[in-house]
């Protein structure tokens, strides 16, 4: 409702679920054990960096996670142990998600990769900034959805 001088009143209707309290969703098991992993997040937007590093830790992984991918590289050249997957942005200021996959590769070439973004796929494929090779979850994505991604990626490690 609106009203001029007095601003605008909204409701908002989201769907409750029968077995969890509001707000607390269940998580979907995972037929893949992503324990005891480790995953490189790159994330340049500060909000989604905390949300996709706490969805990872929900699936059971160690998280390294910084906003850009020269950090992420420093962070790879310090990590003493092995990081089973990078999750990366596509588009990043310094260099691209797929850059830094074949620069992180060079020495860990086990290391699998996520490329994310909330570009459309075709303006990607247009920036000459995608391998098709490499598996693709566009943003906005559920933790269903993440989890689907990384099971079905997992699968083949």
């Amino acid at each position: 409702m609106t009203a001029p001088g007095r601003g605008a009143a909204f409701q908002v209707y989201l769907p409750a679920n029968a077995t969890a309290p509001l707000g607390v969703v269940p998580a979907p098991k995972v037929r893949v054990a992503m324990a005891r992993r480790t995953a490189l997040l790159v994330e340049d937007e500060g909000a989604l960096l905390a949300l996709s590093r706490r969805m990872l830790e929900r699936c059971g992984f160690d998280v390294l996670s910084t906003s850009n991918p020269t950090d992420a590289v420093a962070l790879a050249d310090a990590y003493q142990e092995r990081i089973d997957l990078l999750i990366t942005d596509v588009v990043m200021p310094t260099m691209s998600g797929v850059e830094l996959y074949q620069r992180l590769r060079a020495t860990s070439p086990a290391m699998k990769c996520l490329l994310i973004s909330g570009y459309p796929l075709n303006v990607l494929a247009r920036r000459g900034v995608l391998d098709p090779s490499v598996p693709f979850l566009p943003k906005p994505f559920t933790y269903d959805a993440l989890v689907a991604k990384l099971q079905e990626l997992l699968e083949h490690a």
